[in-house]
Parts: structure tokens; C-alpha cells; sequence
């Protein structure tokens, strides 16, 4: 044999314990790689079978690569860009597929649990199941069966299981003639549940009390407390409510109400248009800006967000509020009783405005002369941001003028109007492509000769090879996952004020919205649909209905 052929090979570079051992760790990692993607394969409903080939193949090929290379360290480079490659085409593929949203939470469990020791004595929940703990963290373990707590544990866990897999975000469960029913919301939509005897309601009541550190002895007044709850996939935190009746005991559950608000204007819906329209507002002082969406329908999101948008160290920002949802930081929260008088409001108005902070925020007014105060104060080159509870933009910007009642003092301080409506998001795992109808499309005003593809929700199981029902990982049959918001966004310009000051109709205004090439709520979802983020039917049903989200049936299996 030529030996030379051997030396200009320089294999002999690859026997030694250090130079191997970079390719030793990164091999592990390959292999742990492989394991997991085997896992997540099935579950992302990709090929499994290719999916392994491909990467055990890259790994192969990553080595017969690296043993012809003549110096260790390129060997080891081509070695890790081959297991980075591997990487990201499947992350790729995975995105084309089904989308990565859901990889953030196991990512974010992973770094949580980093450098915790296995066996340290917290007790996880099994695939389905959930683990109830009180607020400091102390599980409830299962009872033996002779356990007089065992029937309310069974009970409890039953409550739990289906709506926080999936992804409740509020439990509820209500008295009725011989037991107690459960409701749960998911999305803005309120699923009938299970229905429980008298007795185990009752006693289930009083575990969850116990937990959460309530008086169990007082069955009547309203209560409140905190509990945690771990799920197979993630933990949760819990706001538990308790008010009773002469029909029993209302228990209500707030999953992650923290969370629920911790929104920006990135992540709230924004299309491209809208969002410069708002930042371009947001950055230049003074004004009002109405907020208004129905009840359920994220005008709390959008208010929060906002305000998150303003630097609130190099911002002074107040707000009065009689549903506090969050705590924002660096912003001072006033808080009205939600009785308290609309006289109250007003001089908690008048005070703030005495204080001439950079921006006053306010979810309701009840009082003209809070709206009044508002007005004056935002002429002043100060911003006023004004929620409230109306259908459109035209509609704020007509109970506005109503609260003033002086339309120049109204509008001549007004900036924005922002209208919103939240649409559920299509699980991009099991949704379905349609080619549309033409004659349909052209009745939603969209060009046919642009969309050639749209898609809705499942209405038929998916089946496996052999015929058998698979109920998506992803949506878990609902068919949906998450919300997001569609926005109708109104400029108030010195054109739209002289049409407002010269008595103009709704037509008028309408007319200047057009010129604006602003989008009407329904236009707005439709450009969702068109992205194919959400449904036509789902964008019916919200605008049919502008008000809280509807109930339907749910098979308690789910």
C-alpha cells in the first residue's frame, strides 16, 4: 500500500482524544437532535420515515466530508455546519408545514428547566393530566381510594383536564337546578362542558377554596385567591373566584390573566399601513385618540399595548381605570370603584389633568365634563387616549361628540380613531386550501385574478393510513389556535374637521374615509382571509355579531 496516500490524508490527525472530542459532543447532540425530530415528526404530521433518513444521512455525510478534509479544525467546522444545516432545513420544513408558534413554549420550558436536578421532588403531570398546586407551589397529591377527599380530587381533575388542554382561558362552573355545569372559554368562544351532581360540585368548590386559601366556612360572599396548575406541556397561573347563591356555589377560573394582556403593537394584528399610521401617531404628542371595540373583542390589548408603546421612563403616563387588568410598568394606575359615581370620575379627571402628565389614559367615561376636561387638555399639546364600547370608528367618533357636546372643542383636538375586532387564527396544521368562487369573491370585493387560493377550517376529521380518526396535536379539533385583531382606523385631519364643523353626513365622512384609503373593519379581516391567517366564515361570525362571543355545544371528550 502506498503509505503516502495515507500521510497526505493526514488521518492520523483524528486519533487523538482532544481533536475528537468536538466531534464526539456534536455527534450527541446529533443524536439527541434525531430523537426529538422522530418525536415532533408525528406530531407536525411530517414523514417520519423520511425525516430520519435525511438525517441520518446528513450525519453520514457530514463524517465521510470531514475524514477527507486534511486539518482537523476545517473537519470540524464542515462537521458543525453540516448538524447547523440539518437544523435549519427542518425548522424550515416544519415552518412550510405547520408553522413554529408552538415550538416557543417548549423552548421556554427547556431553558426553565436548565440546571434543575431530575427527581427533585416536583410532581409532573401525566399526558392529559393536570397537577393542581396552592400559590406557593405545594402539590395536590392523588388520594388513596379510601380517601373521603378522593371523589372532589376525581372531580377536579375531570373540570381540569379538557379545557386546559385546550388552552382555556377561563373555567367556569355554575349552579343549576340538581348540580352545577361547566362552561369554558377558548379564543372568545364558550363551550358548554360537564355537568356535576350537587354534592361533588360542592365538595370540588371547597378543595379548590382550600388551595387557594379561602374561608370554605363562608359560602356566600365573594372570594378570591390563587392556585397554580401544570400541565404535560406548560404551568399556569390561576385567578380563582367564588360567589354563592341560593342555588349553590359559582366557581370561576382566570387562566394566566397576566399573560393575557401582555401584548405590543407588533404582536396585536396591525397591517402594514395601519401599524405606520399608528406609530407615525403615537410619536408625535398631543390629541386624543379613540380606542373602541364590543365587550370580548381585545380593547384592553389594544389600549395596554399602546401605552407600552410610549417610553413610560421619559413619559409621564397616568390612568384611570375601573377594570385594572395589569400593572404596567414605569405607568401610575388609578383606580375607580366600578360603582363609583360618574362625579367621582370627573374629579379624579380634574385632579390628573391638574398634574399635566405627558399622557392620560381612561377605559370609560361616564361624565361629559371628564370628556370635556380631555378634550381641553389634549389641545394643549398633551395626548388623551379615550376607550370605549361602540361598533365602528364612526360610531366613537359620534358618542364623542356626544360627551363634548361642542363639536369644535370635539374635534378640534381629535386625532385617531381606531375601531377593533379580534378573528381566530386557522391552525395552520389541519386547515384547508379551496379554490374560490369567482362570483363570491367578487361580492367581498376581492379581484379574483389575485386570489386564486383561500382556506377554511376542517369540518371532517383527519384519519390516518388505516382510516382511524387523529384529532390534530396542534388545535386539538378546534380547528383554531389564537386570535388576533382587525382594525378600522380613522385619520382626523382638518378636511374631516371642516366636514364634521359644516354639519357633513355619515356619507360625507365616509366619503373622506375612502380618500384616506383607510380599510373598513370587514375589508380588514378579509385581507387576513386573503392571507390565509383566518376563514370567511370566522370573519362572519364576528362581524354578524360585534358583541360578546357566542356559546356552543362541546363534547365533553374533547
Amino acid at each position: 500500500m502506498d503509505q503516502s496516500l495515507l500521510a497526505a490524508g493526514e488521518l492520523g490527525n483524528y486519533i487523538d482524544g482532544f481533536k475528537l472530542l468536538p466531534v464526539f459532543l456534536v455527534s450527541l447532540g446529533w443524536l439527541k437532535l434525531m430523537t426529538w425530530v422522530d418525536k415532533d415528526a408525528h406530531s407536525a404530521h411530517l414523514p417520519r420515515e423520511t425525516v430520519n433518513l435525511i438525517n441520518l444521512g446528513g450525519w453520514v455525510l457530514a463524517i465521510g466530508v470531514m475524514l477527507l478534509l486534511p486539518n482537523i479544525w476545517a473537519a470540524i467546522a464542515v462537521f458543525l455546519f453540516f448538524f447547523c444545516a440539518e437544523i435549519a432545513y427542518y425548522l424550515i420544513w416544519r415552518n412550510q408545514t405547520v408553522g413554529l408558534s408552538d415550538l416557543s413554549g417548549k423552548i421556554k420550558a427547556g431553558f426553565a428547566n436548565l440546571g434543575k436536578k431530575k427527581g427533585s421532588g416536583e410532581v409532573k403531570a401525566t399526558e392529559g393530566g393536570v397537577v393542581v398546586m396552592d400559590k406557593s407551589g405545594k402539590p395536590l397529591l392523588a388520594p388513596i381510594d379510601e380517601d373521603p377527599i378522593k371523589p372532589a380530587f376525581d372531580a377536579l381533575q375531570s373540570f381540569l383536564q379538557g379545557p386546559m388542554k385546550l388552552r382555556a382561558q377561563r373555567i367556569d362552573l355554575r349552579p343549576v337546578e340538581g348540580g352545577s355545569v361547566q362552561r369554558y372559554t377558548v379564543d372568545g368562544m364558550t363551550f358548554e362542558g360537564k355537568s356535576f351532581p350537587r354534592d361533588i360540585a360542592s365538595s370540588m368548590v371547597e378543595l379548590t377554596k382550600s388551595l387557594a386559601g379561602m374561608d370554605i366556612a363562608d359560602k356566600r360572599k365573594p372570594q378570591t385567591g390563587k392556585i397554580r396548575i401544570n400541565t404535560d406541556q406548560s404551568k399556569h397561573d390561576v385567578d380563582v373566584y367564588t360567589a354563592g347563591s341560593t342555588a349553590g356555589e359559582m366557581l370561576k377560573l382566570q387562566v394566566d390573566a397576566k399573560k393575557q394582556t401582555d401584548y405590543t403593537v407588533d404582536t396585536l394584528g396591525f397591517l402594514k399601513d395601519q401599524y405606520k399610521l399608528l406609530t407615525d401617531v403615537v410619536s408625535d404628542p398631543g390629541g386624543v385618540v379613540l380606542l373602541t371595540a364590543p365587550e370580548g373583542q381585545g380593547l384592553t390589548n389594544l389600549c395596554y399595548a399602546i401605552l407600552r408603546k410610549h417610553d413610560a421612563f421619559l413619559t409621564q403616563i397616568l390612568t384611570l381605570e375601573r377594570d385594572q387588568r395589569a400593572d404596567l410598568e414605569g405607568i401610575r394606575h388609578n383606580v375607580l370603584p366600578a360603582s363609583a359615581p360618574p362625579a367621582d370620575e370627573s374629579k379624579q379627571i380634574e385632579w390628573m389633568v391638574s398634574q399635566e402628565p405627558d399622557i392620560i389614559y381612561i377605559d370609560r367615561i361616564d361624565d361629559p365634563r371628564s370628556a370635556i376636561d380631555l378634550a381641553k387638555y389634549a389641545k394643549g399639546g398633551k395626548r388623551a387616549y379615550v376607550a370605549m364600547r361602540t361598533g365602528t370608528a364612526f360610531d366613537a367618533l359620534a358618542q364623542w361628540r356626544k360627551l363634548v357636546g361642542d363639536d369644535e372643542l370635539a374635534m378640534s383636538s381629535l386625532k385617531l380613531v381606531i375601531a377593533e375586532r379580534l378573528v381566530r387564527v386557522l391552525c395552520t396544521a389541519c386547515k384547508i386550501a379551496y379554490t374560490p368562487d369567482p362570483d363570491a369573491l367578487r361580492k367581498m370585493n376581492m379581484a379574483a385574478d389575485r386570489v386564486d387560493k383561500l382556506f377554511q377550517a376542517r369540518k371532517e376529521p383527519m384519519r390516518d393510513q388505516k382510516g382511524n380518526e387523529v384529532i390534530c396535536p396542534f388545535c386539538h379539533g378546534l380547528a383554531y389556535v389564537g386570535r388576533t385583531g382587525v382594525f378600522e382606523m380613522f385619520s382626523v385631519d382638518d378636511e374631516v374637521r371642516k366636514a364634521v364643523l359644516s354639519g357633513g353626513t355619515i356619507n360625507q365622512l365616509k366619503s373622506l374615509f375612502r380618500k384616506q384609503r383607510q380599510r373598513y373593519l370587514q375589508e380588514s379581516a378579509l385581507a387576513r382571509v386573503e392571507l390565509g391567517d383566518t376563514s370567511v366564515e370566522e370573519v362572519l361570525r364576528v362581524l354578524r355579531t360585534p358583541g360578546s362571543s357566542h356559546s356552543r355545544s362541546q363534547s365533553s371528550s374533547k
